[in-house]
């Protein structure tokens, strides 16, 4: 894989901080109002949470699945164009002439071309 084994939690606190504060002032703010004005709010049935949590779940499973399936298509996009790099790194290999290669010239070419297609499958893969 392109990652490390671990992810550092660091990292992980980083990315979610402000999804988890605005969640916990959400939580905060709906427990003051239910215990202060809990006289005063009507009473909800239990098929209603349910109802809207089955549809929600439902919605996410979708939306899951679609983002699933554009991961798995850049997966055989990115694939093919290893393959590609790979396969045109060794064809120019093939196309020197095995003389001119063991020159400094030839090697010099064929290092460059080398390292202009692993640099550009990198750049490509860091946008």
């Amino acid at each position: 894989m392109l990652i490390e084994k671990r992810v550092p939690a660091r990292y992980i606190f980083n990315k979610i901080k402000d999804n988890v504060f605005r969640v916990l002032l959400f939580s905060v703010v709906f427990h003051l109002i239910k215990h202060f004005f809990a006289d005063y709010l009507p009473v909800i049935p239990f098929q209603l949470p349910a109802v809207l949590g089955t549809s929600i779940s439902l919605l996410l499973a979708f939306r899951l699945n679609q983002s699933y399936d554009r991961w798995w298509e850049a997966r055989k996009v990115w694939g093919a164009i290893v393959n590609d790099s790979r396969s045109l790194v060794l064809q120019l290999k093939a196309f020197i002439k095995d003389e001119y290669l063991y020159l400094d010239e030839g090697h010099t070419l064929l290092n460059k071309m080398s390292l202009r297609q692993i640099a550009w499958c990198y750049c490509l893969a860091s946008r």
